[in-house]
C-alpha cells in the first residue's frame, strides 16, 4: 500500500525546495512562494491567493505518480503564478476566480500526456 504523505500549505514568504524532490499529498499557496531547484510531487496543487495577493510556484510541479495525476486549481480571487518551463503535471487546470498567470506553456500542464492534459476548465 501507498505510504502518508503530508499535505503542504504556503501563507507567506518562499519555501526554497533547494534541489531537493518532495512528495506531498497537496499543495497549497495563499500567498507567498515556492521556488528552488528541484521538482515537487504531489497529487494536488492548490492556489488560492486572496484579492490582491499572489501565489506563486517556480519550482517544477508534476504528479505525484502515474496513478496520481496532479490538479492545478485556483480557487482564490487574487493572482496565482505558475511559471516553470519543465512542469509536467497532467490532470490540467481549474479555474475559479482570479488571475492564472502562466510562465510558460509547461504552466498549462504537459502536453504529451494525454487524458486532461492542457485541458482549463473555468467554474464560476
Amino acid at each position: 500500500s501507498e505510504s502518508t504523505v503530508q499535505d503542504i500549505t504556503v501563507s507567506g514568504g518562499t519555501l526554497d525546495i533547494n534541489g531537493t524532490s518532495p512528495n506531498f499529498g497537496t499543495v497549497t499557496v495563499s500567498s507567498g512562494t515556492i521556488s528552488g531547484s528541484g521538482t515537487i510531487y504531489a497529487k494536488a496543487y492548490n492556489l488560492t491567493p486572496v484579492a490582491g495577493g499572489v501565489a506563486t510556484i517556480t519550482s517544477t510541479i508534476t504528479d505525484y505518480n502515474s496513478s496520481n495525476r496532479a490538479i492545478v486549481t485556483q480557487t482564490g480571487q487574487g493572482l496565482a503564478v505558475v511559471s516553470n518551463a519543465s512542469n509536467s503535471f497532467t490532470a490540467g487546470i481549474v479555474l475559479q476566480g482570479g488571475i492564472y498567470s502562466p510562465g510558460s506553456l509547461a504552466a498549462l500542464s504537459s502536453t504529451t500526456a494525454g487524458g486532461n492534459s492542457g485541458k482549463i476548465t473555468f467554474q464560476v
